[in-house]
């Protein structure tokens, strides 16, 4: 450990030939001697500029030795400082008494060079490594500070870019209710005028007309709300602590999102069980898992051949045996499967199987992470037919 340049000694004892003796035998060595005869004035000049050690004498009038470290101790600034009792070789009480106070080590009349230089360098070097130590951890604590908010990031990011490669399906989904609703709405302001304008009559099969346009508004909002729920479930963006989790709701409210892909040509089979016991969860991690496996298993599938019907499977069980107590969400599909290449780098980050420009990824890695951080796991190989998926998250009484 590199020493640090001229090291100050606060030395305190109201002796004078003790003082001098001191200071001559520890002149000959490279520390910034700083001598004090009266306790209260060193403890001002200690809390002003605080020495790297002290050299304490404990019978001292006024303020004694013991006083004065606990004085030292009590500050934020000197509190960690190394202190160092002078006593006389029979006072072993004495000196038993002065680690109680706080001290580090003590030196003994009449004072010999080396043992009084050894002692301080040792205390020195060690407060060196501490302080280098300190500085370490902060550092570390920094870094890992940074790796959690960029993570936090990642993970954003990623629900983000799933959202919007889902965006076109989304739209589909809310413009046509939309459209629906404007088409209706034009039919009867335009029958509205005519009726005003003296153009049509106002009768019974009028009534039966608007009343179907207005359970037209119902649908066509009920859906677009219905939607709005399932995007607003799923993404969780005011979320950021763990709560009780609904496999059913958030599931549901995953799938909903993908309706527009799934209704095309994939047949999907959904099986979901109510948890036995309480499950605590970030719900909208846990849905960017969910969705992150569904994903996948929709872009395998679509690898199957016209004559080939694209088949998805999702259920959610209770897992409880002798290895796992909790829940488990697994997706399975029955697309081509994954190479051993693919097995190997499953969940490594920025591995991925797609062209440039589909993906970064970073999916399967971020969906490990996430169930990793929820004490949990996340497993895929492949299946008799396509790949497999399971997310394992346990009960909240069996963290």
């Amino acid at each position: 450990m590199e020493k640090s340049p001229q090291e100050s000694v606060m030395i305190v004892d109201d002796t004078q030939p003790n003082l001098r003796l001191i200071c001559e035998m520890l002149g000959k060595k490279d520390y910034r001697l700083r001598p004090f005869s009266n306790p209260l004035t060193a403890l001002k000049s200690a809390l002003a500029d605080p020495p790297a050690l002290f050299l304490l004498d404990i019978n001292m009038p006024e303020m004694d030795g013991y006083e004065l470290c606990d004085a030292l101790k009590r500050e934020e600034s000197t509190k960690n400082v190394p202190v160092i009792f002078i006593s006389a070789l029979k006072e072993v009480a004495r000196i038993v008494e002065g680690f109680h106070h706080g001290a580090v080590d003590y030196v003994t009349k009449p004072f010999q060079f080396e043992e009084v230089v050894s002692r301080i360098d040792t205390h020195l070097e060690l407060q060196r490594y501490q302080k280098a130590l300190t500085e370490k951890n902060e550092k570390l604590q920094e870094t890992l500070n940074t790796l959690k908010r960029t993570h936090s990031q990642l993970i954003h990011a990623e629900k983000m870019a799933s959202l919007g490669i889902l965006s076109a399906g989304i739209a589909h989904e809310i413009n046509n209710p939309i459209n629906f609703i404007q088409a209706n709405a034009n039919l009867l302001d335009k029958r509205l005028k005519q009726i005003v304008q003296g153009q049509r009559e106002f009768n019974e099969k009028e009534i039966c007309d608007w009343q179907e346009l207005v359970e037209g508004f119902v649908e066509g909002s009920a859906r677009i709300t219905e939607i709005s729920n399932s995007l607003s479930i799923y993404a969780r963006v005011d979320e950021d602590d763990v709560k009780l989790f609904d496999p059913k709701t958030n599931i549901e409210a995953t799938l909903h999102i993908f309706k527009h892909e799934l209704k095309e040509r994939i047949k999907l089979d959904t099986s979901i069980e109510d948890p036995q016991l309480p499950l605590l969860a970030n719900p909208g991690q846990i849905n960017q898992v969910t969705a992150n496996l569904i994903s996948n298993a929709i872009s395998a599938v679509q690898l199957n051949s016209d004559e080939q019907p694209a088949e998805i499977s999702l259920t959610a069980t209770n897992t409880c045996n002798d290895e796992k107590n909790g829940y488990t969400i697994k997706v399975t599909d029955n697309g081509p499967g994954m190479s051993p290449q693919t097995l190997k780098h499953l969940f490594e980050p920025f591995y991925t199987t797609k062209p440039p420009g589909q993906g970064l990824g970073l999916g399967l890695s971020i969906a490990a992470s996430i169930m990793k951080q929820h004490k949990g796991s996340l497993s895929g190989k492949n299946a008799e037919e396509g790949a497999s998926f399971e997310a394992f998250l346990p009960f909240s009484e069996s963290k």
